[in-house]
C-alpha cells in the first residue's frame, strides 16, 4: 500500500481524494494481483458445491477485475499524455467502461462517483473514436 515514505509521482495529491486511477500501480503491484489472482482461484476451488461462497467469490472477481482494468487505464493514459497512440487508452478505457455497466447491478462498486472522480479521463475522445 502506498504509505507517507514511498516516493509519489509529481502532482501526486496532497489529499486522499480517489485517485486510484490516476497512480494505481503504486497501491497495488503486479505481485500483489497475482497474489490476488491465486487466492482467489484457491477460494473458488474450496468455494465448490457451497452456491453462497461461489457467489461471493464471483463478486470478489468483479472487484479484481474492475481494479485491473482500473490499472491498466492508468497506464495506458500516462502512455497517451507522454505523447503516445491513443488507441490503446481508447481500448483500454472502454473495456473499463464495459466492465463496470456489466457488474453496476452486483453493486461492486459506486461507478456514477467513480465515473465523476476519473474527470482526466476523456471519454467524449474515447466515444468519438469509437464513432468511427
Amino acid at each position: 500500500m502506498l504509505t507517507e515514505q514511498a516516493e509519489k509521482p509529481a502532482g501526486h495529491p496532497a489529499d486522499h481524494e480517489h485517485r486510484l486511477y490516476r497512480w494505481s500501480e503504486l497501491f497495488i503491484t503486479d505481485d500483489h494481483l497475482a497474489k490476488g489472482r491465486t487466492l482467489l482461484e484457491k477460494a473458488r476451488q474450496a468455494a465448490r458445491g457451497d452456491a453462497t461462497a461461489t457467489e461471493r467469490t464471483r463478486f470478489l472477481d468483479m472487484g479484481l477485475r474492475d481494479y485491473e482494468l482500473t490499472r491498466a487505464t492508468s497506464l495506458a493514459f500516462r502512455a497517451y499524455k507522454q505523447g503516445g497512440d491513443i488507441g490503446p487508452y481508447a481500448v483500454a478505457l472502454k473495456a473499463v467502461d464495459d466492465h463496470r455497466a456489466a457488474i453496476d447491478q452486483y453493486h461492486v462498486a459506486d461507478m456514477g462517483y467513480l465515473r465523476w472522480k476519473e474527470f482526466l479521463w476523456n471519454r467524449a475522445i474515447v466515444d468519438q473514436l469509437s464513432d468511427q
